[in-house]
């Protein structure tokens, strides 16, 4: 069955006649799988669908996008947007946005008492009470390959679970009135998930977690740069932590607690994949059910998995600076080139500083993988390079690498005002040894000594 923003809902459901509204593709695919007691495929094309109710799958149907940057799924804040009830139903690659429930529900994006959701972006919706983005109540339900941003709720702001999997999966900038700001999980088993940026008004701006009867872990998570009134990953006080192994967070928790910066590439901006130098690169303890990660990348690249949602290029990425120059009299010319490692040089920005500044995006005076600059300060010259290659910051500095000298020095003895480079009359060097000193190692420089 397909679905199309230009279809009709008179039309009989083919690729080359494919339906207008989703809603109406699940009640033809519900028939047909109750018919038939077998699968039945929906497929949603590119473009946005605007819900005037919660669309409800309620048998073993396959709803797919077209990609989750590509297919929208839009609530209008007038509804919740996905009811997945059935054991066997798969929604997969979607963005799902603008789901709201009413007062004393969950799930504003997404309500699971079954199957699966994969490979979707869940963002936008709110919640009365727990799971703005996705709420979970069953233990035969998982998510894994998804993002889970910007949801609100009273608890689990991002994600509400009860029994059910959540793997492979990134949650981060959501809001929580109460506790959790992005997961509230209870019972569940979580891993490889990346948990940062959310906030709680009052514990747990990362997770609040606790093994309902026993059940749940988690374990290779990445729960950091959170924030809350109490406890701004994880309720670590709470007795529960004994099924955690090789989590990182702010606080140690569990068995084998990982409390390092994990060195997100750029947080600010959201992007939680790790910088080169991260410890958490190949120091995972289990092994992804997942063969990609989050951005569909081959996983595992290295000896073992990386922690959290993303995996990482086990090429070791490097960038450094060629220079062609030698010490001159009264200015020197030097050529630069920025060489780069296991990357296109040319597609980074390179900034460079000629005084012993670091450089970078807002500090520099030049940019440029190829420049030719004219020192004319006299004395020992520095240059530093900051290479910027996706979201990666490499630095090479080279100080006193050359040396400017003066064609022409002056020696006084009777000099009070002596100044290097003691180039005029009036700051001529008060000692012959200083001035020999500072006249080219190379030749050129002429010392007039005043009688």
């Amino acid at each position: 069955i397909s679905v199309a923003t230009d279809g009709s809902d008179a039309a009989d459901g083919t690729a080359a006649s494919p339906f207008k509204t989703v809603a109406h593709a699940l009640e033809v695919a519900s028939e047909r799988a109750r018919a038939t007691s077998s699968t039945v495929s929906v497929k949603v094309g590119p473009g946005t669908f605007f819900l005037e109710k919660e669309l409800v799958v309620s048998d073993a149907i396959r709803l797919v996008g077209a990609g989750r940057d590509l297919t929208i799924l839009d609530g209008q804040k007038k509804c919740r947007v996905l009811n997945i009830q059935h054991v066997d139903a798969t929604v997969s690659d979607f963005t799902i946005t603008n789901g709201k429930t009413p007062s004393y529900q969950s799930g504003g994006g997404v309500n699971m008492s079954g199957g699966t959701l994969c490979r979707c972006l869940v963002t936008g919706n709110s919640a009365a009470e727990g799971g703005g983005g996705i709420n979970i109540t069953a233990a035969n339900q998982k998510v894994f390959d998804c993002i889970v941003s910007n949801n609100t709720a009273n608890t689990g702001g991002g994600i509400y679970v009860s029994y059910g999997s959540v793997e492979n999966s990134l949650v981060c900038a959501n809001t929580a009135r109460g506790s959790g700001g992005g997961c509230f999980f209870a019972g569940a088993n979580v891993g490889f998930c990346t948990i940062a940026g959310n906030a709680a008004a009052m514990r747990c701006g990362g997770i609040f977690y606790y093994p309902k009867n026993g059940a749940g872990s988690a374990h290779d998570n990445i729960i950091w740069g959170n924030t809350a009134a109490e406890d701004a990953d994880v309720n670590t006080g709470d007795g529960w932590l004994a099924h955690w192994t090789n989590n990182c967070a702010s606080v140690a928790a569990g068995e084998c607690p990982q409390t390092a910066d994990p060195l997100f590439k750029n947080a600010a901006k959201h992007d939680y994949r790790l910088k080169g130098s991260s410890p958490y690169r190949d120091a995972a303890w289990g092994v992804p059910t997942s063969g990609t990660d989050i951005l569909g990348n081959p996983r595992v690249q290295g000896t073992r998995a990386d922690l959290g949602a993303f995996e990482s290029n086990p090429l070791e990425l490097s960038a450094n600076m060629e220079c062609e120059a030698s010490g001159g009299l009264d200015t020197a010319t030097v050529v630069l080139t920025a060489k780069a490692t296991n990357f296109d040089i040319n597609a980074a920005a390179c900034y460079w500083t000629f005084d012993g500044r670091t450089p970078s995006e807002t500090e520099y005076d030049a940019t440029g993988v190829e420049l030719t600059y004219v020192y004319t300060n006299m004395g020992p010259c520095s240059v530093a390079l900051t290479v910027i290659y996706d979201g990666e910051e490499f630095v090479d500095v080279k100080e006193n690498f050359l040396t400017v000298s003066p064609s022409r020095l002056y020696f006084d003895s009777h000099n009070a005002q002596s100044a290097y480079p003691y180039n005029t009359l009036e700051t001529a060097a008060s000692n012959l040894v200083e001035a020999i000193a500072a006249a080219s190692d190379q030749g050129g420089s002429t010392v007039l000594v005043r009688p």
